[in-house]
């Protein structure tokens, strides 16, 4: 039997992440889906809670270097280039996204300094079993709005 995709949203009461399996239905009759929950374990109680469709990202089923889960809508990083510079200034960060039927990261250029000729450029989280390993997860395009921003 698979095991069942792990997704994260925030709460809407209490805006906390929390992990689990993520399901959306209608509050009425109508088309529109409009309640989105995540089933999730607290304590070895199974627990529902309402959460903000905005935030739900899917685990990749990949890991950072440090064994940290990467999911989708997470900001990463490498230690190389083009992520860094000669003098470790950072020129791009990584966002984590579902393109083409797969997990992918799309550079973001960070730098003011630079043209960001790469800004937009996609690739694939996984090229031969090796990339995640590289990469950090410096947080998520929820939580850390700032790290998308030139500096």
């Amino acid at each position: 039997m698979k095991k069942p995709t792990e997704f994260r949203g925030k709460r809407k009461d209490n805006n906390e992440w929390i992990y689990g399996y993520y399901y959306a239905t209608r509050a009425n009759t109508g088309d529109k889906i409009d309640i989105h929950r995540i089933v999730f374990d607290k304590d070895g109680d199974s627990l529902v809670a309402d959460v903000d469709p905005k935030t739900i990202g899917e685990f990749t089923g990949y890991y950072s270097y440090n064994n940290q889960k990467i999911f989708q809508g997470d900001i990463l990083t490498r230690d190389e280039y083009p992520y860094l510079d000669d003098d470790d200034k950072q020129n791009y960060i990584a966002m984590v996204e579902w393109i083409f039927g797969a997990w992918q990261t799309v550079l973001k250029c960070v730098n003011a300094d630079k043209s960001g000729i790469s800004d937009g450029i996609n690739d694939y989280l996984d090229q031969n079993g090796m990339i995640t390993q590289d990469y950090e997860v410096l947080g998520n395009i929820h939580d850390n709005i700032k790290l998308l921003k030139a500096k």
